[in-house]
């Protein structure tokens, strides 16, 4: 399966790249993305996806978009998931996850609130 190329376009600031290269002539910046400019989604996962890789899949695929969050199984022999980023690759990862890992069977997703905080990388919660 080939995975599809993302091109993000940022736009810059002259100040940050002076400051970082120590040029006072620079004329562009890359600066950190915007919090604002962040889609969130939260899911419960319901299928056959505890014992199956679900949380690695879920955690590399998550830090191959680029996304932060968390993924964490729950007594009920679901999933659930929470990841937060720009918005197309947050739906690309919401795809993904309907999917799922080869030996995993996704029935559905539950949607759920989105958390508050979410980590800046993607961790596997126990």
């Amino acid at each position: 399966m080939v995975s599809p190329v993302v091109t993000l376009h940022i736009s810059c600031s002259p100040s940050k790249l002076s400051e970082a290269a120590g040029d006072t002539n620079a004329r562009a910046t890359i600066p950190a993305m915007s919090v604002d400019h962040e889609a969130r989604k939260a899911f419960k996962v319901h299928g056959i996806v505890q014992g199956v890789g679900f949380r690695w899949w879920a955690q590399r695929e998550g830090r191959h978009l680029g996304l932060r969050g968390s993924v964490r199984n729950c007594s009920d022999g679901t999933v659930e998931i929470a990841f937060a980023g720009p918005p197309g690759l947050v739906s690309e990862m919401e795809a993904r996850l309907r999917q799922g890992p080869p030996a995993a069977h996704v029935v559905r997703l539950e949607e759920l609130a989105t958390p508050e905080h979410l980590p800046e990388g993607f961790e596997i919660g126990f």
